[in-house]
């Protein structure tokens, strides 16, 4: 039996603390953040997924004429201003680097950023990447999809996204605050959005960690709808407490 702490250490950041494999702290997301660094010395090397309100997202017809990495972020920087207003002017923006028609950009504060940054340093560790909860978990699921039409619905304390799939490519995007955790209430917002879709058959693609207790009331929207989990996935269900 090995008794050394993981090389690796992934940290799930929300409005409201952070969690990670055997630990969780509340407060600020830096100061809560330097507290997962702390609980493992030994790990080296730090991924962090940004949930809740922490993280921003637009999906934006695209300019072919647009591609330099300096015009691509600023056409959707004036996007996220036109949105969020002047709140926005401090944000650090990332877009998909994925040429097609529409485009997924992601937003957080640089300030937020910037803690994380100078946390990992003081803590001598590396900070290899954060990434927004909707991002991480289409990357974590892409193999799902493919190429067919699908409708990506993600659930988190505080957030859900609808995004529309197709061609392994993003072709919409509805976002929201969400309110609590009553499953019944979740499946409602579900079968809401599956049938907002333009294809009545497309098919619903669920990924909701936080909140194990709504396999159940999928079940009972039909085989169109299937809820995407793996064993383990409790981190931002910890984080947002």
């Amino acid at each position: 039996m090995s008794l050394s702490w993981p090389r690796r250490l992934e940290v799930a950041l929300s409005p409201a603390g952070a969690a990670w494999a055997g630990g969780a702290a509340a407060g600020a997301p830096a100061e809560a953040f330097a507290a997962a660094l702390a609980a493992a010395p030994g790990a080296r090397r730090v991924h962090a997924t940004l949930g809740g309100g922490l993280a921003h997202y637009l999906a934006l017809p695209w300019p072919d004429e647009v591609l330099e990495e300096a015009e691509c972020t600023a056409y959707a920087a004036h996007h996220f201003r036109r949105v969020f207003g002047e709140a926005a002017a401090g944000w650090a923006i990332r877009v998909d680097a994925e040429e097609a028609g529409v485009r997924l950009a992601c937003a957080t504060e640089q300030s937020l950023l910037d803690a994380l940054q100078a946390a990992a340093r003081t803590a001598g560790r590396r900070l290899v990447s954060v990434q927004p909860f909707l991002a991480a978990a289409f990357n974590g699921w892409r193999r799902e999809f493919g190429k067919s039409p699908a409708l990506f619905v993600t659930l988190e304390p505080g957030r859900w996204c609808a995004a529309q799939l197709g061609g392994g490519e993003w072709r919409g995007l509805r976002s929201g605050r969400l309110e609590g955790d009553d499953a019944a209430a979740l499946a409602v917002l579900v079968a809401r959005e599956a049938a907002l879709a333009a294809d009545a058959a497309l098919p619903v693609r669920v990924y909701a960690p936080a909140f194990p207790q709504l396999g159940g009331q999928l079940e009972g929207l039909g085989e169109r709808i299937k809820l995407l989990r793996r064993a383990g996935e409790t981190l931002h269900a910890a984080a947002a407490h």
